[in-house]
């Protein structure tokens, strides 16, 4: 058998061939990639793969499939975080292929030959010939919250979870410099929930650009920032009014929402990792490790209770 990479040379690519290379070690995995002159076309690798994944960016993910659509009869096609993940199910179902569309919520594990405890939203099919094979590959992909859904599904739970903390973190930067304040002072007088989420901003401008532009191609992506907006929006509107009440409902069914025994959790969470945070940034050598260690077995600790 034969497992073909569209887009070899990515971050996920690359995954990918440790990934096959060390689960399917009878199996050859051939790669195409435009920034690699002397590798495959995509119309090549998928004559001759049985299996194809396309891990390309997610602007490109519509043209692979147009371009091998005549090819692929038969054969499986694994398509993994494309932005519109129903359009691109629409254009698979033309085929003939049998398809698997995932979008692993997280970059690819460092280190790692398994998406471990990452969440994976995973598209169900009515396979029939790949069946067996999609399963062991799932299993093998391990992901600990593995989540079958639609396509539909997966595009507005994706621009959920990314969409609004991905403007939220790049609106942060831009309102302290049109507010005049210095950065380093706002460092100094950072509050924990603003570390943290000046960290999302820092990983998030640190990269390109085009990588969030394509990100905020979600279809869902202007209804969940105009939903975002009208929430700010009640939010001010009842400091404005001096309303506590309608504060208060607001701040309540958020909390209602998300669950005690998730708050819980999450605030436990949330106070391990700030102070992970300030161990990294102000001790060095023993005490550093001796620190950590002791956060360590706290957290240990507290998940048997």
């Amino acid at each position: 058998m034969k497992i073909g990479i569209i887009g070899g040379n990515g971050r996920y690519g690359t995954w990918f061939q440790t990934f096959f290379g060390e689960h399917y070690p009878d199996c050859q995995v051939i790669t195409s990639d435009p920034k690699t002159p002397t590798s495959l076309s995509n119309t090549a690798l998928a004559e001759q793969a049985d299996v194809i994944l396309i891990s390309v960016p997610v602007t490109e993910t519509a043209t692979v499939v147009r371009t091998i659509s005549s090819l692929i009869t038969g054969k499986l096609v694994i398509e993994i975080a494309s932005t519109d993940k129903e359009k691109i199910c629409d254009a698979l179902l033309k085929t003939g292929a049998e398809f698997l569309q995932i979008h692993p919520m997280c970059n690819p594990p460092n280190g790692k030959t398994n998406f471990g405890a990452f969440a994976m939203h995973v598209s169900p099919r009515e396979w029939r010939v790949w069946r067996e094979w999609i399963q062991r590959f799932l299993e093998k992909a391990k992901g600990n919250q593995i989540h079958f859904s639609s396509p539909a599904e997966m595009d507005l739970y994706a621009g959920a979870v990314q969409n609004p903390i991905h403007a939220i973190a790049m609106a942060i930067p831009l309102l302290h410099k049109a507010l005049g304040l210095e950065q380093e002072t706002a460092q100094k007088a950072a509050t924990g929930p603003y570390e943290i989420t000046t960290l999302v901003s820092h990983r998030i401008l640190k990269q390109e650009w085009d990588l969030y532009w394509n990100v905020f191609q979600n279809p869902n992506a202007i209804r969940i920032l105009g939903l975002t907006e009208d929430i700010i929006r009640e939010i001010r509107r009842s400091l404005e009014q001096g309303d506590e009440k309608a504060f208060q409902r607001m701040f309540a069914e958020g909390g209602e929402y998300m669950g005690k025994e998730n708050l819980r959790k999450g605030y436990d969470r949330f106070t391990d990792l700030l102070q992970l945070l300030h161990i990294i940034a102000e001790e060095e050598g023993l005490d550093t490790l001796v620190k950590l260690l002791k956060l360590s077995l706290n957290i240990t600790e507290r998940n048997r209770d």
